[in-house]
């Protein structure tokens, strides 16, 4: 009876110890793979730094799920003005980018690039507000 107490008693820190390295793996860990597998991360600065949409890819180097190399640039935002103005307007909506534990931002783009049989240059991704973000095409 008393080797039970003295296993749970050295188990209980060693369990604790694991929880801790998991948490800590998941935290620093989590902005990678948002940026690695195109996903955004709740709240503030979770918008990755690379989007998938119909087999290319697009980026915004301004972006990067709070992963920290970017923490001295700040959002593109662009306004429904700016969108206006450069031909950028209306938008479609043509998929999502998918946040951990929420629901998905509108993935857009302008209803020009629609009718072309090249990838849209620029994708565009409507945050709160008056704030629309960049993407790019990365590549041919």
């Amino acid at each position: 009876m008393q080797d039970r107490r003295k296993l749970f008693w050295y188990s209980v820190p060693v369990v604790a110890a694991v929880l801790m390295l998991l948490g800590l793996l998941w935290y620093l860990g989590l902005p990678w793979a948002a940026n690695q597998f195109g996903f955004a991360l709740p709240g503030a600065g979770g918008l990755p730094s690379h989007i998938h949409y119909n087999g290319h890819d697009y980026s915004n180097p301004a972006t990067c799920a709070r992963e920290g190399w970017c923490a001295q640039q700040q959002t593109l935002c662009r306004s429904l003005t700016e969108l206006q103005q450069g031909n950028l307007w209306p938008l479609i909506q043509v998929g999502t980018v998918p946040i951990m534990l929420s629901s998905s931002y509108p993935l857009m783009v302008t209803r020009a690039s629609l009718n072309k049989n090249t990838p849209p240059q620029t994708i565009i991704v409507p945050m709160n507000g008056d704030c629309y973000v960049y993407y790019t095409l990365v590549g041919p």
